[in-house]
């Protein structure tokens, strides 16, 4: 299943939730979010599900303050929660608490789309080629 199939299937499985609350199961939906994260590690779909439903506005929150843009914020939580699908296995409770874990990730992933900055300040500024002739005084 591709990830485009997949996240289809999450968007589906979350509106069926929201039309139809006591469709899911109690002992998914009352996990802890540790639990929901090694659930996930082991790809569980529905655990996913849940833990992408609780945590999406608390991720969504956090980085948009590090990028300063609400619509961009929406791209980069889902890029998230995708690459929190494939890493989860790695998880471990014993380590790191869920949320940590996961507001990581999400500080992360805003970073990597923030405009590279120098150390001048200049915002996407790139070296130049000395040895281009153009360039020479």
């Amino acid at each position: 299943m591709s990830l485009l199939e997949y996240s289809s299937s999450v968007r589906s499985s979350a509106l069926l939730h929201a039309a139809f609350p006591q469709a899911t199961t109690p002992e998914v939906s009352s996990d802890t979010v540790e639990s929901l994260l090694v659930s996930v590690g082991r790809g569980n779909h529905e655990a996913f599900a849940v833990l992408q439903s609780r945590m999406a506005g608390l991720v969504r929150v956090n980085v948009c303050r590090v990028l300063g843009d609400a619509s961009r914020s929406d791209e980069v939580t889902q890029e998230t929660f995708a690459a929190v699908f494939e890493d989860a296995i790695h998880f471990d409770p014993h380590r790191d608490s869920a949320q940590s874990w996961l507001l990581t990730r999400a500080h992360q992933h805003a970073i990597a789309v923030l405009p590279h900055v120098d150390v001048t300040g200049d915002a996407q500024a790139t070296k130049l080629d000395q040895s281009e002739p153009a360039l020479l005084p």
